[in-house]
């Protein structure tokens, strides 16, 4: 079952055929991807649940976390569907000249998304992230003849493709060709479709259906466009891989395939072109080892092939051969290192690294084959060798990697260094929602990862301050921190201004206290402090700017505005101070000789109400060398940048809306320069800064609080970021040149700085209104990932409140033959991580559902639903419901009840419990013995399904998911002892997770990746209506849904938009989380026409259709989608140009102004 597919390359150990049974099936959807076509097995994309009748090789998808905001009104739901955490885990990689033909760039596909990097000396250096409408599922590079940069070849599992290459000058991503490969009659393929590309750019070919290979010629005439494609016949329906040979006159297939007996062969053809038709080539290989999984073509002057299985490589040119033989495993993928193809990289499942060398023989008709083990790394999906021996190693299954390969090996044997990590959360089994610290702010625990990469991963919104210190003092105006004056690289001091006082504090001793300072005017309100040059720094008041000894205060110089004029706003940089003196005089004083001298001096139109001057650094070229001052104004809405010598204008720009500046900066990010500016009712303006001619560009404005901004600049490792301190703190960092906002887990900051002293490293110095902080910051991003490492592949997890626990449920793999898995249910204290306990199982006896169960009588317990795996049983036919519970830190096993079936799924219910085995619901209560000790007593039960997948309460209702049966309803009633069905969805679907919103209105995941809606209408006339559960709603998101679990990635905020409550949170097997919140009818009006107004003037990557992309579609059916919002479209509004933004609006009906807050306060909504 998909031992041979080639995209994507990676798999799990070899096993016993596939048996094709309903549990099995079951068994493996618990972690992965099943697609079915009348009963047989389509496509297996996951990682498994390593039963020992379901040991398969399978290809593996990336990973992704979703958001869905809903409301129901009158029978009707509205969803708005958002990517919270893009995906993570790779699926296919390339290297080539795409960007330009003097530059190396690395294209990573991670299912939806196209990332695009540049590889320079410092690393890789992000250039797009791009969203693709649609799945990726063939992703190569190439070079038509007579271009000097590479175009790239994309196809979606659609079957729509696209011819890609980018435009230097224009800087975009340009569509050379496109089309759709989709054909009316055939079967698709069992296992991912093949794209391949013939070396010398005569045609693409795809094997999408059984027994055909479509051909797509290159137009000669054209820049790389494409001829009409034709079919031919295959005689092999069991096609494990393709490549075209290298060095053939005509084009050349060479095809990897399985007859009837379980034999695997090679088989050459010659297309003819003209005559659309396959010939025979020549030459064939026959029996080629059963675990053969890929090929792959060398470009030599034979034309060989190199056919890879588990025991043995074996080079092949038709007439000759050689082989390698290694150690028995199953190679994920295998990377070209130099265009001769001598050399080749080889990754396997465990994570391991080899080279393959191919060398001439004299006298020889084959080329010898060498394979060496060079290290450990990362379970490799896909390798892309860069340059100068660094590797790029992605992976699905677990963190990819960036590494390179030593000459000498280490002293544990390894030719491997690791160079940098890139996290990945997929795959992702199943995870919980919990507050931990009962802050109202929920995390998510994942199961992600596989084999020994397996990890849990704590993700939270935000970015979390760790508080170092804090000390009670309220009425902090503002603060500045000092360096030490023995060591400039750190801080030793901090000044705080309070209302009509200044005080210092230092640290002495590794102790922080108050200081004095005889050159400090303590008795006055300090507008700013900051160094000017390594001996000296300035306090400037209202009274006048003080020049002071760094380390003793010291009063050096001192200059003061004049005869009743005071200073009403200061900024220092770059050696320099700004003040303004009065109304709307302002000074530049140089400080950066020891002395304090008056460089410039104007009058304003207007007073000024916040000053910056630009300390920008040489990556983002050569500003003024006198530097340059940006101005805000009272009352005319305008900043303005001045030359600092002259104070003559550069440029201004009106601030949008009806709201004053009240802090600006000018700042350098990620290589561009910005203006930004603070304004008085939490919005922030940010404006484009050219820094060489001081002109300024477009402008957006976004909202991040309610109250004045306050903007300071910091450092975060080796990038700036900038601190926005107000009732909703924020840090606005930059990636891939585009500016991003992750909110502070703190309720308000007034205002903020730096403090990176020896006792407090690369810490920040918070004020509030009633003490003060000192803390360090996690790293800058949206979503704040933290990993544990389990060494085992967490398969279910549970929390517990009452004992501060997970229940997490693993599988550790054989570390060698004639051994089987061991599984362990760990007991983890839910904030440290710290291990509480075990229970192991019999190696025979896999836990596949957990929950935690609230009993009578005030017991709480850990249940652990289990399947008994035995080798001559296809369904297995034995399981156990087992109660745990955790005491004084040791693991007590309360009482087990054995099932005749696995036990599918568990649920909280009542103080009892209900379980779903096999093809039945039953309902547990916990009885007692006469002796004290307790059992499980069989309640009742209710047949009639096929597999009982998943099961969720609420009340008496009790919902289930079937494995093909959708969902169904029934209602428990105590009194009577019975369980009624009370409605059910008549539909086929193969549901994967599901969740109820209310007693009405369910959300549902299924195998295709969609979801949909369905809802009960109680309220109907007749009995029918009532029994049936009517879809409502239809969207497809593209990504494999695990599980749906109540909560919220945010903290609820008493101004929240009106109508907009996260509801749930769902994972994926490319990785994403999720909300359902409630939005009124109207809003969702407006949302639609935004999105159709977007789809029209906006188009993506390659041409693809937005609207069918996000068509319900399976097997069976297709349908537009109804009753959801794409969310990753709508808020990709925030991101175009102001005058884009306005045709939108414009299309859509509606002020931007408004359309831009609301999308602002959806986008706050994860």
């Amino acid at each position: 079952c998909g031992r041979g597919s080639r995209f994507p390359p990676a798999f799990v150990q070899p096993g016993p055929a596939l048996c094709y049974s309903a549990a099995q099936f079951a068994c493996a959807s618990l972690c992965g991807n099943l697609h079915f076509v009348s009963g047989r097995l389509k496509t297996f994309s996951t990682t498994l649940l390593s039963l020992a009748i379901v040991r398969v090789a399978v290809p593996v998808v990336s990973f992704s976390f979703v958001v869905i905001l809903s409301c129901r009104r009158k029978h009707s739901m509205y969803a708005y569907v958002v990517t919270a955490q893009k995906p993570t885990a790779i699926t296919k990689t390339v290297t080539g000249s795409f960007t330009r033909p003097d530059q190396l760039n690395l294209i990573v596909s991670k299912c939806t998304r196209l990332e695009i990097y540049l590889l320079t000396p410092e690393g890789l250096q992000p250039m797009y992230d791009v969203p693709i409408y649609g799945r990726v599922v063939i992703l190569e590079l190439f070079r038509p003849k007579g271009a000097d940069q590479d175009y790239l070849f994309m196809c979606t599992e659609r079957y729509d493709f696209c011819i890609l290459r980018h435009d230097a000058a224009r800087g975009e991503i340009l569509t050379v060709s496109r089309g759709n490969a989709q054909d009316k009659n055939g079967r698709p393929v069992d296992g991912c479709p093949i794209g391949i590309i013939d070396p010398e750019c005569r045609m693409i070919g795809l094997h999408l259906y059984e027994g055909t290979l479509k051909l797509i010629p290159f137009d000669t005439s054209a820049d790389c466009g494409l001829l009409e494609a034709y079919n031919v016949r295959l005689e092999e329906l069991q096609i494990i891989d393709l490549q075209f040979l290298h060095r053939a006159k005509s084009p050349t297939l060479a095809v990897l395939y399985q007859d009837r007996s379980g034999a695997r062969h090679v088989r050459t053809y010659v297309v003819n072109n003209s005559g659309k038709t396959l010939v025979d080539g020549p030459w064939a290989a026959k029996h080629m080892e059963r675990g053969a999984s890929m090929i792959f073509a060398v470009p030599d002057e034979k034309g060989g092939l190199l056919i890879i299985g588990e025991d043995t490589i074996t080079y092949h040119t038709g007439s000759a051969f050689s082989a390698a033989h290694v150690e028995s495993t199953i190679f994920s993928c295998c990377e070209r290192v130099d265009p001769s193809g001598s050399r080749y990289l080889l990754g396997d499942m465990r994570g391991r690294l080899y080279s393959l060398v191919l060398t001439d023989q004299d006298g020889q008709g084959a080329k010898s084959v060498r394979v060496d083990y060079l290290g450990q790394t990362t379970i490799a999906s896909s390798i892309s060798y860069l340059d100068n021996s660094v590797v790029y190693v992605g992976s699905s299954l677990a963190d990819s990697q960036l590494i390179t390969l030593e000459n000498t090996p280490s002293a544990s044997g390894s030719y491997v260094k690791l160079l940098e990590t890139f996290p990945n959360l997929g795959p992702i089994v199943d995870f919980s929602v919990v507050d931990t610290e009962k802050a109202g702010q929920c995390q998510v625990v994942t199961c992600s990862g596989a084999e020994h990469e397996g990890s849990l991963r704590v993700v939270r919104n935000g970015i979390g301050i760790n508080e170092q210190a804090s000390i009670e003092m309220p009425g902090i105006k503002a603060l500045w921190s000092l360096a030490s004056p023995a060591d400039p690289s750190h801080d030793q001091f901090i000044v705080l201004s309070f209302t009509g006082e200044t005080r210092v504090l230092g640290i002495t001793n590794d102790e922080l206290g108050e200081v004095e300072g005889e050159g400090i005017s303590a008795d006055e309100e300090t507008i700013t402090c900051a160094h000017v040059n390594e001996s000296s720094c300035v306090q400037v008041t209202r009274s006048g700017v003080r020049l002071l000894a760094n380390g003793t205060f010291e009063l050096v110089g001192q200059w003061v505005p004049g005869e009743g004029a005071s200073i009403t706003t200061a900024a220092c940089g770059n050696g320099k101070v700004a003040v303004a003196c009065g109304t709307n005089t302002l000074v530049v004083l140089d400080a950066a000789e020891g002395a304090l001298k008056e460089v410039s001096r104007a009058d304003l139109e207007n007073e000024i109400a916040c000053l910056s001057i630009a300390e920008f650094g040489a990556e983002v070229g050569a500003a003024a060398p006198q530097g340059v001052v940006a101005v805000g104004m009272w009352n005319s809405m305008t900043v303005k940048v001045l030359a600092a010598s002259t104070l003559a204008p550069l440029s201004e720009a009106t601030i949008p809306g009806d709201t004053m500046a009240r802090s600006v900066l000018l700042v350098a990010m990620d290589g561009v320069a910005y203006l930004l500016c603070g304004l008085g009712d939490g919005g922030l303006c940010t404006v484009a800064f050219d820094s060489t001619t001081g002109e300024l560009g477009e402008k957006k404005r976004l909202t991040l609080g309610t109250k004045p901004l306050v903007l300071t600049k910091f450092q975060a490792g080796a990038s700036v970021s900038v601190f926005a301190s107000c009732d909703r703190p924020t840090v606005i960092y930059s990636a891939n040149k585009k500016l991003l906002f992750s909110n502070v887990n703190l309720k308000e900051v007034t205002h903020m700085c730096p403090f990176n002293s020896a006792g407090f490293p690369d810490s920040l110095a918070l004020a509030s209104e009633n003490a003060l902080t000192i803390g360090t910051v996690d790293d800058i991003q949206k979503l704040h990932i933290r990993k544990v490492p389990l060494n085992a592949q967490p398969r279910r997890i549970a929390h517990q409140s009452s004992t501060n626990a997970f229940a997490v449920a693993t599988m550790q793999d054989a570390n060698a033959k004639n051994q089987r898995a061991k599984f362990h249910v760990l007991f983890l204290h839910d904030q440290t991580f710290e291990p509480l306990g075990a229970y192991a199982l019999p190696e025979n006896e896999h836990c596949v559902s957990l929950a935690s169960v609230k009993f009578g009588e005030g017991m709480e317990a850990f249940v652990c639903g289990t399947a008994f795996t035995e080798p001559n049983e296809v369904d297995p036919r034995r399981g156990r419901v087992i109660v745990l519970q955790l005491v004084d830190g040791e693991v007590h096993e309360v009482c087990v009840k054995e099932v005749n079936g696995a036990v599918w799924a568990l649920s909280d219910f009542n103080e009892n419990l209900v379980a779903g085995v096999n093809n039945r619901v039953y309902v547990f209560k916990l009885g007692t013995r006469t002796d004290g000790t307790h059992e499980l007593v069989t309640n009742l039960w209710h047949a009639g399904h096929i597999l009982a997948l998943n099961v969720r309460t609420r009340g008496d209702f009790i919902l289930v998911g079937d494995l093909m049966k959708s969902v169904s309803l029934y209602s428990y009633s105590a009194e009577s002892g019975s369980i009624e069905e009370i409605a059910r969805d008549y539909s086929t679907s193969w549901t994967t997770a599901m969740e109820i919103l209310d007693d009405d209105t369910f959300v549902c995941a299924e195998n295709s990746y969609n979801i949909f809606t369905v809802q009960r209408n109680s309220g109907a006339a007749t009995d029918d209506e009532r029994q049936r559960l009517s879809q409502i709603g239809y969207y497809h998101t593209g990504e494999f849904i695990n599980s749906f679990r109540h909560g919220s990635l945010v903290m609820r905020s008493s101004d929240s938009m009106a109508g907009v409550t996260p509801r749930l949170i769902f994972g994926t097997v490319n990785g994403s989380i999720g909300v359902i919140a409630e939005l009124s009818k109207e809003r969702y009006d407006i949302l639609t026409r935004v999105v159709s107004a977007m789809r029209k003037l906006i188009h993506g990557i390659g041409g693809f259709s937005h609207l069918e992309y996000r068509s319900f579609a399976n097997e069976r059916r297709t349908h537009p989608p109804e009753g959801y919002i794409d969310g990753d479209l709508v808020e990709s509004f925030l991101d175009l140009r102001s005058s884009t933004q306005a045709d939108v609006a414009r299309e859509a009906g509606i002020e931007v102004d408004s359309l831009t807050r609301m999308i602002e306060e959806l986008a706050r909504t994860h």
